[in-house]
């Protein structure tokens, strides 16, 4: 029963890849025809294997320009072949070759499966290992990369030109005023940005908070949150957009329910929102959480992949690192966050939108200097779990806060015990930019209404200090005081 289970579905298989095969094997041969470019063949390496419903065409065309050193016409190809069917093929040649590579490799895996389905229905351990190692190695197979000489095309000029004409296409805001001064903002093609803190620092607070000026701006935002439900989510959200109280959210307090049904109606309206200055539409803010994929798990690259494409999004926000599922099968988790770290990369070159996570720091972020007693310099070297996070991105925005007291409005060296602290001193160190733009930004941020503003004037406005070890140290980003009626979710 098994055995004929396997074989239904190996035929199936195979007739698919079969139809879709031939089609463009059809389309490529009639675009080297039609163009009378054998350049299609022969720079990227295509034989006879990748044509198995059309050999002979395909070694009639080869065996002619080998002898003439061109390609033959219509007339002349139709002499020999008079069933082929011709057709003006208006696709790019960059698509016909990506699709015949393809349906290759995936009939090399078929035939791989072929040859090892034996092994398979008897159990047969190490047979199978070597049989999905095979198989896997097809994913290896491509065509030969392309190349541009950068000493002849100028095509980066214009490039430079539309950027100074219309840089707000080239950019979104961070919807940090000085932030943007200082990395001039997130570049929409090209932007791999981490956002790293000890836990507890307010990490997932922020990327939200990007997300926010994102869609502000009329972009489509997705984001993908590894352990929030999609309603604390949406409270965050609602506080940077609407300033509404997120303890009153949180905790159901009908004092701010007037005011939250007013902002809902802005928010449904479109009115907290302008025109993408890109496209001229308005854009969204929508969430995936574990729970909405199938069987509860952790996101794949593939799921944050197929959630980009599904709703054409602009920009991507991930939190975090480790609330995604690994498929490499890496033992070690620093290999496995190697892989996502690598994978969220390409992801973010293929797309081509920017892709904004968030990471932890290791406990080396909160060590002082032996000598100096000083807090140690914070760099790449501090990420969590991996050091590729680091040289895969673009910029990498190290966090920290210190609690402001609410009477005195100075840093407090030492939180006192069931006080609440809602107003924090954010510093946003910026360890790398690709483009430049390295340094240090100081914020006031009320965190229960989101108001927050700059402070970069130093000690003059807020006095003292503190150790990150008087902050707290939690598994999430939530801030509990001595008092477990006082918490304040940041």
């Amino acid at each position: 029963m098994q055995d004929n289970v396997i074989n239904e579905d190996l035929d199936f298989l195979n007739k698919t890849s079969t139809s879709k095969r031939s089609v463009v094997q059809l389309q490529l041969l009639n675009k080297v025809i039609q163009d009378k470019n054998y350049a299609l063949i022969e720079d990227n390496n295509l034989t006879a294997d990748f044509f198995p419903e059309n050999k002979a065409e395909f070694n009639y065309i080869r065996d002619f320009y080998t002898k003439y050193h061109t390609v033959p016409d219509r007339l002349t190809f139709k002499s020999v072949f008079d069933t082929f069917r011709f057709e003006n093929v208006d696709i790019p040649n960059e698509y016909l070759v990506s699709q015949l590579f393809k349906e290759y490799k995936t009939d090399l895996a078929v035939s791989k499966w072929n040859l090892g389905r034996d092994a398979v229905i008897n159990g047969n351990e190490d047979a199978i290992y070597q049989m999905a190692e095979e198989i896997l190695k097809t994913r290896d197979i491509g065509a030969p990369m392309n190349c541009i000489d950068l000493t002849s095309d100028t095509s980066r000029l214009e490039h430079f030109k539309e950027r100074c004409n219309n840089k707000e296409n080239s950019y979104m805001s961070t919807g940090f005023l000085e932030l943007d001064k200082m990395i001039g903002g997130i570049d929409r093609l090209n932007e791999n940005m981490v956002i790293a803190a000890r836990p507890g620092v307010g990490k997932s607070w922020i990327l939200l908070a990007l997300a926010g000026a994102c869609y502000r701006q009329g972009f489509k935002v997705g984001i993908y949150s590894g352990e929030m439900h999609e309603d604390k989510v949406g409270f965050r959200l609602d506080t940077f957009l609407g300033h509404i109280s997120n303890k009153a959210l949180n905790r159901g307090d009908s004092l701010v329910l007037n005011a939250y049904e007013e902002y809902m109606k802005e928010l449904t309206s479109g009115s907290l929102a302008t025109f993408n200055p890109y496209t001229g539409e308005k854009g969204f803010i929508k969430v995936v959480t574990p729970s909405m994929i199938d069987g509860g798990s952790f996101a794949t690259i593939n799921n944050l992949r197929n959630f980009i494409r599904k709703e054409h999004l602009d920009i991507l926000f991930i939190d975090q690192y480790s609330l995604i599922n690994d498929v490499s099968n890496a033992k070690q988790e620093n290999e496995r966050v190697g892989h996502i770290s690598r994978a969220i990369k390409e992801l973010q070159v293929l797309e081509k939108i920017p892709v904004i996570s968030v990471s932890q720091l290791n406990r080396k972020a909160s060590e002082k200097d032996k000598d100096t007693k000083e807090d140690v310099e914070q760099d790449v070297s501090q990420l969590s779990m991996s050091d590729k996070i680091g040289q895969d991105a673009t910029i990498v925005i190290m966090l920290s806060k210190k609690p402001v007291d609410p009477e005195k409005n100075t840093v407090v060296n030492k939180i006192e015990p069931g006080k609440q602290y809602s107003r924090y001193q954010f510093t946003f160190n910026i360890t790398k930019a690709r483009d430049g733009g390295e340094g240090k930004l100081n914020y006031l941020v009320d965190l229960d209404t989101f108001e927050c503003i700059a402070d970069n004037t130093g000690p003059s406005k807020l006095k003292g200090d503190c150790s990150e070890d008087d902050l707290e140290e939690s598994d999430s980003d939530e801030y509990y005081s001595d008092n477990e009626d006082d918490e304040l979710d940041i």
